[in-house]
């Protein structure tokens, strides 16, 4: 899956797998999104395969009930403005997850947490060369 990516670093090379503040980079399928400079500057395309679901998440916590001791405020899924703070705090322990079961990228409400994939420096969101990225994938 071709995704993108928006940072202020002009230097990304690579997703290194479990560091960082979420364990990953976020990624959206539209790079419109990009264009405003919220995220940063630089834009990226990242490619990955594999994809952690809810539902993958659901069986491994099935599976391994320790976590739950460990984590007892773990959401898989926000459904209300009640739980976005603890979401947003546990992205990084579903990020972990997903390197666990062997996936490139965990679902989230917003794009995709991404631990493992291909990145791509397109540019600067006002050069030509993003411009015509978001003309052409729009």
């Amino acid at each position: 899956m071709k995704t993108y990516h928006a940072t202020n670093k002009q230097e990304l090379k690579e997703i290194i797998k479990g560091h960082g503040e979420y364990a990953g980079i976020f990624t959206s399928e539209n790079i419109a999104l990009t264009a405003n400079g919220d995220y940063g500057d630089f834009i990226y395309s990242v490619e990955f395969e594999s994809i952690c679901e809810k539902s993958d998440i659901e069986e491994y916590l099935e599976n391994n009930p320790e976590f739950s001791v460990k984590h007892p405020d773990f959401v898989i899924d926000c459904d209300d403005a009640e739980q976005d703070d603890t979401y947003f705090e546990n992205q990084k322990l579903r990020a972990l997850i997903a390197i666990e079961l062997g996936f490139d990228a965990v679902e989230e409400n917003d794009g995709w947490l991404v631990v493992n994939g291909k990145v791509e420096f397109l540019g600067h969101r006002k050069s030509e060369e993003v411009e015509t990225e978001i003309e052409e994938n729009w």
